[in-house]
């Protein structure tokens, strides 16, 4: 099941690249978090009964494919409060969005990161982590050369060798980008 999740989101985000860019973008966003409840996601999103919040700076750099399709490296800079301790991580992303109405957007992407520490063991393992992303928000053109994003995301974060349950992380993500 995880393998064949892997190729549909590789597939969705490699063939939109085959299309001609219309313009680059460059940009930075912010993330802030907090852990999901067990109750809301399906079982393998579940996660221990521990506390946390995030915060992340993701610069990026994409192509604009068209009016509607993005594609982007989504950088990972962040910093985690757990109950007892605090992990810091760094990483990469490859993400898209798509307009499907004009304003809203759809996005979803998928990345490894670093991760410093980790409050168990069974949570997450300390080491690289794979990382699923998807979310929904506004995407509106501020002016001719910027872009805004708001909206809501969803971040899985779990060891890519070792077995655990991994953070689960949803929160608002705000992001301006520059075409260029």
């Amino acid at each position: 099941m995880i393998k064949k999740l892997i190729l549909f989101i590789t597939c969705l985000l490699i063939i939109p690249l085959t299309v001609r860019a219309a313009d680059n973008t460059m940009g930075i966003g912010i993330f802030y978090g907090k852990n999901t409840t067990d109750s809301y996601y399906p079982k393998w999103y579940s996660s221990p009964n521990h506390e946390w919040n995030c915060m992340i700076i993701h610069p990026t750099y994409g192509w604009l494919l068209s009016d509607k399709w993005e594609v982007y490296f989504e950088g990972d800079i962040g910093y985690y409060n757990f109950e007892k301790i605090n992990a810091y991580s760094l990483g990469v992303s490859i993400m898209t969005d798509y307009i499907i109405l004009k304003p809203i957007y759809l996005e979803i992407g998928c990345g490894i990161s670093y991760w410093t520490n980790s409050p168990d063991e069974k949570l997450l393992a300390n080491g690289m982590v794979g990382l699923i992303k998807y979310g929904t928000g506004i995407k509106i053109q501020l002016c001719k050369e910027y872009i805004g994003k708001f909206g809501y995301r969803f971040t899985h974060s779990s060891e890519i060798i070792a077995d655990d349950t991994g953070v689960n992380t949803h929160g608002i993500m705000f992001s301006i980008s520059k075409l260029f």
